[in-house]
């Protein structure tokens, strides 16, 4: 999440790993190399599935892929509805 209130970004240290504008947070694998084999991912709460998207190659982003990407920036991905109005989106699923 950007915690820097001007154009500039901050991630929650301070540092980086951000971009201006960024209201999520992020989870990162701690064991690249779990990755090929697969990673659990649970859900933070209970509710119903809004929205899914499988199927997007797993690459990564260079400006030269931008249009490849356009529109598709979360990759695989699902976003769960919860109670009281709050979702969840899951990115960059395998």
């Amino acid at each position: 999440m950007d915690h820097d209130p001007t154009s500039g970004a901050s991630d929650m240290r301070c540092g980086p790993l951000t971009y201006d504008g960024h209201t999520g947070t992020d989870f990162a694998i701690r064991d690249p190399l779990a990755n090929p084999t697969g990673v659990n991912v649970i859900a933070s709460a209970a509710g119903m599935i809004k929205a899914l998207r499988d199927g997007v190659s797993d690459i990564t982003y260079t400006p030269a892929r931008a249009s490849e990407l356009d529109g598709k920036e979360c990759g695989n991905g699902v976003v769960i509805a919860h109670d009281q109005g709050w979702e969840t989106k899951y990115c960059h699923l395998k």
